[in-house]
């Protein structure tokens, strides 16, 4: 069924001559904006109530703006608040965009959304999701992008794309108040966990790493800088206020693709499972030695159950004046 959202999108493209770079297709973005939602309350109901919000989307680009973060913060007239934050990475193999959704309650970021730019200049991004307990397609549109205004509209099809019902409808106008404001001036459910880590380091392997508090403070975003001055990928963690957990997610730059998270705390270690060459074992990532101008990471991994660790290397970090 996967192999179906692909499709979806190389069918609207199959008359594209060649693959372009897309990498910059959202720079239009780039900016802070005032959002307009519309949604419908109860979808695939034949139900025609909607209701509305207003508020502020703002989108940053990351490295150098082959990706970029988009944060939305909004409210109905009842005072019902809607925060969330959008990744967005380009595989530039496949000329594709991949489309990552987190909402506040948890902070996970959900599974991608597929897909690009079409010669006409209108995107179109697809994943299957549960709603109601059902299986959906779900597509996004971006339209009527103009320097000062953009148009996003998404829909659920139940019967495999052979219809879809718009649920969504949100416009974008370009805030003539360019200035972001700084993270936190909006109280959030958070950790201070990872506030040690803002700012710009060097590592002992002769990259640069830039990590900044995004989201409120419910997440912050690092980008890992190789000494040709290329991106590697980004470090993205996340806080569930709920289980008072982060999950830690690798993105790589060349793929555009996001990895299994990491879950776990700063004072008590990250762990996931992984295939290590061919055989699949636990893994872990420890902070150690904690100082306001330095701090280490140590990978490791095991294949008895956490009995006993093999070393996959470690980082020295040194932070570097401002």
């Amino acid at each position: 069924m996967r192999l179906l959202l692909p499709l979806l999108f190389a069918a609207a493209t199959a008359s594209a001559q060649a693959p372009r770079d897309g990498a910059h297709d959202f720079d239009f973005e780039i900016g802070r904006w005032h959002a307009h939602l519309s949604r419908l309350i109860h979808p695939l109901t034949h139900s025609t109530t909607w209701t509305t919000y207003d508020g502020t989307s703002i989108t940053r680009a990351v490295w150098g703006g082959r990706a970029n973060l988009s944060e939305l913060e909004v409210d109905d007239t009842a005072g019902t608040h809607i925060e969330g934050m959008s990744l967005r990475l380009y595989d530039s193999t496949a000329h594709q965009w991949r489309i990552h959704w987190a909402n506040a309650r948890d902070g996970a970021l959900g599974p991608a959304m597929v897909g690009g730019f079409l010669p006409d200049g209108h995107g179109e991004f697809y994943d299957q999701e549960d709603f109601n307990g059902k299986p959906v397609f779900v597509r996004f549109i971006f339209s009527e992008m103009k320097q000062q205004s953009f148009k996003i509209e998404q829909a659920f099809s139940p019967d495999g794309g052979k219809s879809w019902e718009t649920n969504w409808i949100s416009t974008f106008t370009k805030d003539a108040d360019q200035t972001t404001p700084p993270e936190g001036a909006r109280a959030a459910a958070r950790s201070q966990d990872f506030d040690f880590e803002e700012g710009t380091w060097a590592m002992s392997n002769g990259s640069t790493h830039i990590m900044r508090r995004v989201w409120n403070g419910r997440a912050y975003l690092g980008e890992l800088q190789l000494k040709s001055g290329d991106f590697a990928g980004s470090l993205i963690h996340t806080y569930n206020p709920d289980t008072h957990q982060w999950s830690m997610y690798w993105a790589d730059r060349c793929s555009g693709r996001l990895g299994t998270p990491m879950l776990g705390s700063v004072a008590g270690g990250f762990y996931d499972q992984e295939d290590i060459h061919g055989v699949t074992a636990l893994v872990r990532v420890v902070y150690s030695g904690v100082t306001p101008t330095s701090f280490r990471t140590d990978q490791s991994h095991s294949t008895d159950g956490g009995t006993t660790w093999q070393s996959d290397g470690a980082y020295s970090f040194t932070k570097k004046a401002p």
